[in-house]
């Protein structure tokens, strides 16, 4: 929390991640214990100050001339994190291996408690800071030169049902602003000094319903990442499309029962597209769903050329084991007179040309057939990138058409 004022345009500056400094930190030793993590930190020329025990961890205090960002420190607590998981110490470039994706999600939400000068609801303070307050809502640094009609347009996005706060939801950030008459309300419980967990409870009923959108579209994201890259292992695209369904039945299940939640949770995905990737994610469930099908048919055809082999194999054992026998019955019904040795000598030729035959038949391709794709069924065609197979040729339907007119005629 900032307790110096702050301008619309430094407002607009905290925006970015890398652009917070940190100048002071604390952490647990067991985040910087790794010595992957202690080499990492010597050569940046970061040293603990001052080190203290509270509640059974030792916490290393870091205060620094030159400060850290943001995002360095969510990169401290990923690589505690998975090395912990790991139970070994690992090099910063083995730990995005482990990730599903090696993208960050970081959604500011400014709560701006006090605007000065003070107005008492909503309404008054958009009237006279409509500019200011686009500027925040967009986090565009030149503010002051959006078209006025734009500026009603983005003031109108207001979320809350009450006068007294403004809540803005974006597709990068979110802001929320107290106006006057809440923080009367609060100084008529609490006097002057309002408890800081009172403000952490205001701010949670706004940040909890942002976390909600921000994992739907967190879980999305991942599904789209693994999607990206398809195994054509069977086994591994079978346990892919189970957790496509528990993650997309996870996705549904993220639900409120307050109205007012729910339109907020409606309109924020509208904002970041959620709806979009989620039908997105759906047509590729489709598509490992039909990849499935071609790897299972490909099996059982791999398993049926196998059994044909091994009946053939099986067919050319037995002929030639009972081409002698067959014979010797033949030529003792003294149908009609032939030399044994020779009609041998065939029966072995005829047995092995047709195992050979049926051998060769199995290893040719089918056959291409002439594929007619009808009106009714050729609508996937009309959609955007959509590419025809080669094997398809198409032919027209009109002297089909001109031939049943013509053995039909019309009376």
């Amino acid at each position: 929390m900032f307790q110096k004022p702050k301008t619309v345009d430094e407002l607009i500056h905290l925006k970015t991640l890398e652009e917070i400094a940190v100048p002071r930190f604390e952490v647990a030793r067991a985040l910087v214990d790794p010595p992957s993590m202690v080499q990492n930190l010597e050569r940046m020329k970061i040293t603990p100050t001052s080190k203290h025990s509270s509640g059974g961890i030792e916490w290393c205090e870091y205060k620094l001339q030159k400060p850290v960002n943001l995002f360095f420190l969510f990169h401290l607590y990923q690589d505690a994190i998975i090395s912990a998981i790991n139970r070994r110490t690992l090099k910063r470039e083995e730990t995005f291996s482990w990730l599903r994706t090696t993208d960050w999600t970081a959604y500011p939400i400014m709560f701006i408690r006090q605007v000065t000068p003070k107005y008492s609801t909503g309404a008054a303070f958009k009237k006279r800071h409509a500019q200011e307050l686009v500027g925040l809502v967009l986090g565009f640094s030149q503010w002051k030169q959006v078209k006025p009609e734009k500026i009603q347009e983005i003031i109108t996005r207001d979320l809350t049902l009450t006068s007294d706060y403004s809540f803005y939801l974006e597709a990068s950030h979110a802001v929320v602003i107290y106006h006057n008459d809440h923080l009367t309300h609060l100084e008529k419980q609490f006097g002057k000094t309002i408890p800081g967990q009172e403000w952490l409870f205001h701010h949670f009923q706004a940040s909890v319903i942002v976390e909600t959108v921000l994992i739907q579209q967190w879980i999305l994201h991942i599904l789209d990442c693994e999607l990206n890259v398809l195994p054509y292992n069977l086994i591994k695209l079978n346990y892919l499309k189970q957790n496509l369904i528990i993650a997309l039945d996870e996705y549904h299940k993220i639900l409120f029962s307050h109205g007012t939640a729910q339109d907020i949770l409606k309109s924020g995905r509208e904002v970041m597209g959620i709806h979009d990737r989620y039908e997105g994610i759906v047509q590729k469930l489709e598509r490992v769903e039909k990849l499935i099908e071609v790897r299972e048919s490909q099996q059982l055809a791999k398993r049926n050329l196998f059994f044909n082999f091994v009946l053939l194999l099986l067919t050319l054992i037995a002929g030639l084991a009972s081409a002698q026998p067959i014979i010797t019955v033949v030529s003792s019904w003294n149908i009609f007179h032939f030399n044994i040795i020779g009609a041998e000598k065939i029966f072995y030729t005829l047995i092995i040309t047709l195992v050979s035959f049926s051998s060769l038949w199995q290893l040719l391709p089918t056959h291409r057939r002439k594929l007619i794709a009808s009106f009714n069924q050729s609508r996937t065609a009309m959609k955007k990138h959509f590419i025809w197979p080669r094997r398809v040729r198409f032919t027209s339907i009109r002297p089909q058409a001109l031939k049943s007119n013509r053995s039909n005629p019309n009376p």
